[in-house]
């Protein structure tokens, strides 16, 4: 209808945009400070949506028309702020995650996955950025990950020093896995969810675990140096440190326990830190007291292969004197 009177949607704007907003007449000095006069329509009608069908447009040819009989207006919702960081545009997109219904890494990942990659194809000039709580889990994820492996290092050259092996450390901190498993377990017993604290938890246990494979391995050494067989003393160290390893792990354990069955709204936050230490504990030290043992008769066994390819292969040189 618009078009057929010859009007067009920049003429539209103008005119609307004059009539509410308003426009400058003239300028008036007042108190040596210069005053716009704005000629627009009255505060109520101005302040009142259904107004808006009954202004007054001008046509090319001198008539005068209501916007609602040129114009379809539709109601939508607009931009009210604008807000800008480092020159672009940027619009923020809030949202909560339910817990009970999805994890929180699954709902990130199928974002990531579906939601952006879409987003991007219909607006390939839009950038995107995860922000929040989400941004701050990942950023520790990644720097527990960081100072986790940097602690293992420094475990193992502290391990290998007085030993004065570079196998039997990794036959202690073989058991660092299995202490993730026990904390798996547990989590699933409580009807928990893996989270930040849980591998706090985790964290904790390795240092607890190592403890239990260090002193099992260390006895087995002493045992060793003496019998010079790997099965006897594999044996007299797993029954004289049974009671040791057994006892600090049941400690452990129920020393985190209180927390494990308390239901007080401030527990539940340290909860799965507790559950994962302690299960985590129990389960690694029933691995401590039989894979570890396995695992350095095992390594004697090779040393004793390689030993043997040495001796055939590289055979020690005679002394002169025994030669002549």
């Amino acid at each position: 209808m618009a078009y057929d009177l010859g009007l067009d949607l920049a003429s539209v704007a103008a005119q609307v945009g004059g009539s509410f907003y308003g426009g400058e007449a003239q300028r008036v000095l007042r108190n040596t400070e210069e005053v716009r006069v704005m000629v627009r329509y009255p505060k109520l009608t101005r302040e009142a949506f259904s107004s808006l069908r009954y202004a007054l447009i001008n046509t090319p040819s001198g008539k005068k028309v209501m916007l609602g009989d040129v114009v379809e207006i539709e109601s939508k919702p607009g931009i009210n702020q604008i807000r800008r960081e480092n020159g672009f545009r940027t619009v923020y997109i809030y949202g909560s995650i339910d817990e009970t219904v999805i994890e929180p890494d699954k709902a990130v990942k199928n974002i990531e996955d579906n939601v952006l990659p879409a987003l991007k194809a219909m607006f390939p000039e839009v950038t995107t950025e995860l922000g929040g709580t989400i941004e701050e889990q990942q950023k520790q994820s990644a720097e527990q990950i960081v100072f986790f492996v940097a602690g293992m290092i420094t475990v193992y050259i502290l391990l290998a020093v007085p030993l004065k092996s570079y196998a039997q450390p990794l036959i202690i901190m073989s058991v660092i896995p299995f202490s993730l498993t026990g904390a798996i377990w547990g989590h699933y017993f409580y009807g928990l969810d893996m989270s930040m604290m849980s591998t706090f938890g985790l964290i904790a246990a390795a240092g607890v675990v190592i403890n239990d494979s260090l002193v099992m391995t260390d006895y087995v050494n002493q045992i060793k140096a003496r019998c010079d067989c790997a099965k006897t003393a594999v044996v007299e160290a797993g029954c004289a440190r049974f009671r040791a390893i057994t006892l600090t792990s049941i400690t452990t354990f129920f020393g985190v326990l209180p927390i494990m069955f308390e239901t007080s709204l401030q527990a539940a936050f340290v909860k799965p830190m507790a559950v994962a230490l302690g299960f985590a504990v129990m389960y690694a030290t029933v691995v401590t007291l039989i894979a570890v043992p396995c695992l350095y008769v095992i390594l004697e066994d090779i040393g004793g292969v390689f030993r043997k390819v040495k001796r055939l292969y590289f055979p020690l040189k005679q002394p002169a004197a025994e030669r002549s």
